[in-house]
């Protein structure tokens, strides 16, 4: 009888204390419910407020990007200046100002690539260097033979223009041996022009430079800076780390500023033309090439084909003489002797295996009669 009223006593303090507890949990919900009413009532008056904000127009959108205009291109430092002078003097980039091209697919790679563009290597195996002259129909080298590994040229002329692969007849002046994979060619030793970054600007990563050629530069008349020596404007992009050129514009109509610099102020219209000034190795090589063809129409379907080696290139250089090597597609070297000054040209043939030495010729010429 006492155990049952223990029990009833108990019972009688807990029944308060559920209630109080079920009052608590009453409240603890109420209050939930409130800041849940709150909240949605604070995010219903910030959406209201967003929604009375005027609208942007298009046309105060687009006012909001910088549009891609010329005012927005800003001029380069000095130091700029000097990192791209440096470079474009260097082998790897030197080559893009010796041409003029509008894009990728209108490089003249023969000629940016005459000199290796620093991509050649000169340890080269005997074997490899049996294969070129067995390939040149040579019995002996000439010069420095460098060779550029085709996959080395790929990512050469994919990471600076972004462009595909060439062919074997897009440097006709480089022997190709398919089995090595590899471009040979000789080098005896060649001036190359240097250039100044003179002016910049630059839009993200864009860049327009304009380069003079520097008057310390071989055959290069410091009164001018027209013609073959006229200021060049150039065009890259930056992609990645990759400096891609873009397009090279010679001047050569003397619209750089202060393309010529003579006495009176005014233009010297001499200068630069094919019947003034001293001649440079390009004009030189162009000429020389000019009068092959010209003298053997077929020469250049042969050259075309280029089922036998045929190249032109400047095998040596001074202040009063360049030597232009013509490689025939009968195995004949022959070099023309061409006067910096006057134009004046004699011709030397060697024909390897049957001719024991060089020899002079009764064939003569001046160059500026095959000066553009």
């Amino acid at each position: 009888m006492m155990i049952r009223n223990r029990w009833t006593a108990a019972g009688f303090i807990l029944i308060p204390a559920i209630a109080m507890l079920m009052t608590g949990c009453s409240r603890t919900a109420d209050r939930k419910g409130d800041a849940d009413n709150e909240k949605e009532t604070i995010t219903i008056e910030e959406q209201q407020e967003k929604d009375e904000e005027p609208a942007v127009t298009e046309e105060e959108d687009s006012e909001a990007v910088p549009a891609d205009v010329p005012e927005d291109w800003q001029a380069m430092s000095e130091e700029e200046l000097a990192e791209f002078t440096d470079m474009f003097n260097s082998d790897e980039y030197n080559g893009f100002l010796s041409v003029s091209f509008a894009g990728a697919d209108d490089i003249d790679w023969e000629e940016v690539l005459r000199l290796g563009a620093g991509l050649g290597e000169q340890d080269i195996e005997k074997s490899e260097v049996r294969d070129y002259l067995k390939a040149a129909g040579a019995g002996e080298l000439f010069g420095d033979l460098i060779v550029v590994r085709r996959r080395v040229l790929d990512d050469y002329i994919r990471s600076h223009t972004g462009s595909g692969m060439i062919s074997e007849t897009d440097i006709p002046s480089w022997i190709y041996i398919k089995e090595n994979d590899s471009f040979y060619r000789e080098v005896l030793g060649h001036e190359q022009l240097l250039y100044e970054c003179i002016s910049g600007e630059k839009l993200g990563s864009r860049y327009r430079l304009r380069f003079r050629v520097s008057d310390n530069s071989p055959g290069v008349d410091p009164r001018s800076h027209t013609g073959e020596f006229a200021d060049r404007d150039v065009e890259m992009t930056k992609v990645g780390d990759d400096l891609k050129v873009i397009s090279n514009t010679i001047l050569s109509d003397g619209s750089g500023d202060d393309a010529s610099n003579t006495d009176d102020g005014g233009s010297d219209a001499s200068a630069g033309t094919p019947d003034s000034g001293d001649i440079t190795d390009e004009q030189a090589l162009a000429a020389i090439r000019d009068y092959c063809l010209k003298d053997n129409p077929d020469l250049q379907n042969i050259v075309n084909e280029g089922e036998y080696e045929t190249y032109w290139t400047v095998t040596s250089s001074d202040e009063n003489e360049i030597v232009v090597l013509f490689r025939s597609y009968t195995a004949a070297l022959i070099s023309y002797h061409v006067d910096r000054h006057t134009g004046d040209t004699y011709v030397t043939e060697f024909v390897p295996g049957i001719m024991e030495e060089e020899e002079r010729s009764d064939e003569t010429l001046n160059v500026r009669d095959y000066m553009k």
